[in-house]
């Protein structure tokens, strides 16, 4: 005969014990609409902060460019069309939303037709006129050959029933995102906030609760003799009303009047352990956010934590943020400024500053340890004026050195002027001697 198991309600309830964990499941939640995002935007303030001060932070201090063959002229007429054509402005904008809603299109307004924009940019024959965020719009069919270098992309997008074709706009997407997914719905994008809301909602909740509880702290009781037998004789109103004539009266005066037989109290509720838990959960908002204490809440630093190390890794994620989002952004505007500049774009090239705020004991340090290193290499001869200024110029020790007093310094030196000895001499013959020079 075959065993057979019998599972009775015994069984059940011991195999059932420390199952919670397991029963936990995770599913998807990234089809969100941007409604919801924009009314979480505007009523929670940490989302607002989290998106509106990493925006600001990515774009705090502005590209450095570090291009050595172009002209001086070139330059500046860049950063007049970066103005006239608000590309910082336009970049916060694009990365605040880009955020929230987990992508946005840059589109490029050019002086065509309606019907144009589904053919692809043509730089050379149009004219740009303004850049433009748009949130609202439709993928079109996707890439899906692997050898193209828009693969897993939309082809093309709709916006206002205008077809645009996919050169024409820049596309910032938030989160990681298969190709499976990318083939469904176009690459959808992931708000930075989607991970983070049950946190929010938490601090919200703990909030909420905290501030009920510091309005009932103290609590006025008043003993009424016959209170039952009013409420049962349906005298509800009269009792309502002496309640809110003593508190008017106890609030314009400070004094309460109650009859000789009633008995008057105050309850004071203590709490203990209330402020941690506030400072627990702002921990682990900061944490869920990837943002210090110090930057979320504005709090200090406590203990013999100097936060330091917090603001470093700050620093860090901005800068990784705008090498991700930042410089692609740049690099769509920038092929309409750079032609328009006259600028090759092989020969130009930026890097973002760190937002990291500096003191002047720090600055000090700094233009003393540079400029040492720098004067040394060129008393021996071994960079040129212009190498000099450059690099001072790239490492930030002076704010004010333009790409003009790089391009002067050339005209100033003089070869084998008085600080320096030519170590070969051509002599009247025409052979070379060796003089003593001193290194």
């Amino acid at each position: 005969m075959s065993e057979q198991t019998l599972n009775d309600s015994m069984m059940n309830l011991v195999t059932a014990l420390g199952r919670k964990s397991e029963s936990r499941k995770y599913k998807q939640s990234t089809n969100k609409s941007n409604n919801y995002w924009l009314n979480t935007y505007f009523s929670s303030w940490i989302a607002e902060k989290y998106i509106d001060k990493t925006a600001r932070d990515m774009v705090k201090k502005w590209r450095v460019i570090e291009t050595s063959d172009t002209e001086s002229e070139q330059l500046k007429l860049l950063e007049k069309l970066e103005d006239k054509f608000k590309v910082p402005m336009i970049a916060e904008e694009a990365l605040a939303f880009g955020s929230l809603f987990g992508e946005i299109l840059i589109l490029a307004i050019t002086d065509i037709t309606e019907d144009q924009y589904a053919t692809e940019l043509n730089l050379s024959t149009e004219k740009l006129l303004r850049f433009i965020v748009i949130d609202d719009y439709k993928n079109g069919d996707i890439d899906t050959s692997i050898l193209s270098k828009t693969f897993g992309e939309p082809l093309s997008y709709t916006v206002s029933n205008i077809e645009i074709h996919a050169s024409r706009v820049h596309r910032l997407v938030t989160g990681k995102i298969p190709f499976s997914k990318r083939k469904k719905n176009g690459g959808q994008g992931v708000s930075d906030l989607n991970s983070k809301m049950d946190i929010i909602k938490a601090f919200d909740a703990i909030s909420t609760s905290v501030s009920d509880l510091v309005e009932e702290c103290k609590i006025d009781v008043l003993k009424m003799k016959g209170l039952n037998n009013q409420i049962a004789a349906g005298q509800e109103d009269l009792v309502v009303k002496y309640a809110q004539l003593a508190q008017q009266i106890k609030s314009l005066s400070n004094m309460l009047l109650v009859d000789a037989d009633d008995e008057y109290d105050q309850k004071e509720i203590t709490f203990s352990g209330l402020s941690d838990l506030w400072v627990k959960a702002r921990e682990v908002v900061a944490g869920a956010m990837d943002r210090p204490v110090t930057v979320m809440f504005g709090q200090s630093a406590a203990g013999f934590a100097s936060g330091e190390e917090d603001n470093q890794a700050y620093y860090g994620t901005i800068n990784s943020l705008q090498e991700s989002r930042l410089r692609p952004l740049l690099d769509f505007t920038d092929q309409f400024l750079l032609a328009m500049a006259n600028i090759n774009p092989d020969d130009f090239a930026y890097s973002f500053p760190s937002i990291e705020p500096s003191n002047l004991k720090e600055e000090s340090t700094t233009f003393a340890t540079y400029s040492t290193g720098i004067v040394s290499l060129y008393q021996n001869n071994l960079i040129t004026g212009k190498q000099a200024l450059m690099e001072l110029k790239q490492k930030e020790v002076f704010s004010n050195i333009s790409e003009q007093d790089i391009e002067n310094i050339k005209e100033l030196e003089k070869p084998y002027d008085n600080q320096f000895t030519d170590p070969y001499q051509i002599t009247e013959t025409g052979s070379q001697q060796s003089q003593n020079t001193t290194y």
